[in-house]
């Protein structure tokens, strides 16, 4: 791949040295990023849990004199602010007293229902003196997802970020409501929530897209990155990794037929430490085995399957290079995170490679985020400044120590023997034939929703704009029955006749 060729669009997979390059290219941009000198460790502000980034959230806002943009998939504005019992504003009241500084404070709201914002009308109600915008996504449910789901639409404006006077950006760990808590406080719903945020200094670039963002959905600059772009980076940050990966996320979907590749990353870099012999290279991934705070049982049903879809394609293609499974495993471990029997639900979304460099988005892993034709509009950043201390209280808070520095090999160990809040799949995973993981795959991913296959354009306008949303549909029992023998159908056939 030469002269910044996307890897989706080449469809093969970098060599180390132009992995290498990409990143070190990675890191000039971000080094170059604060137009008054280089970024160093100093400008930027890791948050590793959302008390944290509740007070960030508050000390941002106060500190504005000119300019705000906010950007928001989940927002309660009239939540409260509190951190560990303290009393604190809610957040249209951080924003009201902005306005009343002269403070010009631009939205960009997810106006989609389904996850629990409040309506278009109450929202901008709730702000006077803001300008809130809302960017809606082209692609609804194919017409038989009408039936299982209660979508209107399988698009949603995704981007996360604060942006105080075009100097200081927020990444992600913005958004706001009873769903988030700080590390192992149960939240609102009686489970754990893993948030991060990062706050790095802004070019005059960013400043511009962010002005620009509000008008209409943009590329955004680097150090800041999405879609296809984010993905390669990821790629070659795996691929150059010189003894650790760590990746986050909320969901992983990479599998056979997915237009990513990190899966494929994963295993020509486990492959690789195993031909030249390397004994320290160890590669983590953390994610979720279930999605139960997604609102359509079709999104819970084809998180959940496409996890045990992507392990098999990492097995598949760990065999096709002859690694064996306990070769492959005593390399990479794939867990997730609970305390003490509850969940601890991973919206981390974050990549760590060796304690020097990172990123942390709002894209989840799959096509829906990092293909060349995304179907959520996301934003993330590339990180090259304080990553070893970050990473040094996730471990911290994944053992629960203090005052004890971790290397990634005991955190690794640790994972395999289920200590601290790391678990893994495979004492959870049913083992489905792949046969039927692959037809059940076949038939949820036969939408836009799943990403990679159809545009997904995002027109932003006035909130409180009234447009035309489709309504799900009450499903005939006829139809369930229809569809319950074409499935079987599908099954006994692929049982008869498969080779």
């Amino acid at each position: 791949v030469h002269g910044g060729t996307s890897l989706l669009t080449a469809g093969i997979m970098f060599s180390v040295n132009e992995a290498q390059a990409r990143v070190s290219a990675l890191q000039k941009d971000f080094f170059a990023a604060n137009s008054k000198r280089a970024t160093t460790a100093e400008d930027v502000q890791w948050l590793t849990d959302f008390n944290q980034c509740k007070r960030m959230i508050v000390q941002l806002v106060r500190s504005a004199k000119r300019s705000i943009h906010y950007s928001t998939f989940l927002c309660d504005v009239h939540h409260t602010l509190s951190t560990e019992g303290e009393p604190g504003p809610t957040f249209a009241e951080l924003l009201r007293e902005a306005v009343a500084r002269g403070v010009t404070v631009k939205i960009l709201y997810n106006p989609e229902s389904c996850y629990g914002n409040a309506t278009e009308s109450a929202f901008v109600a709730a702000l006077p003196g803001c300008a809130v915008r809302s960017a809606r996504s082209s692609l609804g449910p194919a017409p038989w997802m009408m039936y299982f789901s209660n979508n209107s639409k399988f698009g949603y404006h995704h981007q996360k970020y604060l942006a105080i006077d075009g100097e200081r950006i927020m990444v992600t760990g913005c958004d706001i409501n009873g769903e988030r808590a700080g590390w192992l406080e149960l939240n609102a719903v009686g489970y754990y929530w893993h948030e991060l945020s990062v706050v790095v200094p802004m070019s005059p670039r960013m400043l511009s897209f962010c002005d620009a963002n509000f008008e209409a959905i943009c590329k955004p600059p680097p150090p800041l990155l999405n879609s296809s772009d984010e993905h390669d980076a990821m790629v070659a940050m795996i691929l150059s990794a010189k003894e650790s990966v760590q990746l986050e996320n909320q969901s992983y979907m990479s599998g056979a037929t997915s237009v990513i590749k990190i899966s494929e990353a994963f295993v020509a870099r486990v492959a690789r430490a195993l031909s030249e012999g390397d004994t320290k290279f160890r590669a983590m991934i953390l994610t979720n085995m279930a999605q139960q705070d997604e609102p359509s049982f079709m999104t819970r049903l084809y998180c959940s399957v496409s996890l045990l879809w992507s392990v098999r394609h990492i097995e598949l293609l760990a065999a096709a290079q002859g690694i064996a499974p306990h070769e492959l495993y005593s390399r990479l471990f794939i867990g997730f995170m609970e305390c003490d029997g509850t969940l601890v639900k991973v919206h981390s979304n974050c990549l760590i490679v060796d304690g020097e460099v990172a990123t942390r988005s709002s894209s989840n892993l799959g096509d829906r985020s990092l293909s060349h034709f995304p179907t959520d509009s996301e934003l993330g950043v590339f990180v090259a400044a304080g990553v070893d201390e970050f990473q040094q209280r996730l471990f911290s808070g994944y053992m629960r120590t203090t005052g004890v520095r971790h290397n990634f090999i005991d955190i690794f160990e640790a994972a395999q023997e289920a200590r601290g809040t790391l678990r893994s799949v495979h004492t959870r995973l049913t083992r489905y034939p792949d046969f039927a993981v692959n037809a059940l795959m076949k038939v949820l991913s036969s939408t836009p929703a799943t990403g990679g296959r159809k545009e997904s354009v995002f027109t932003v306008v006035p909130g409180g704009t009234v447009v035309p949303s489709l309504e799900p549909k009450a499903l005939p029992l006829r139809t369930i029955f229809a569809v319950l023998a074409a499935l079987l159908a599908l099954v006994v056939w692929a049982v008869l006749f498969r080779k």
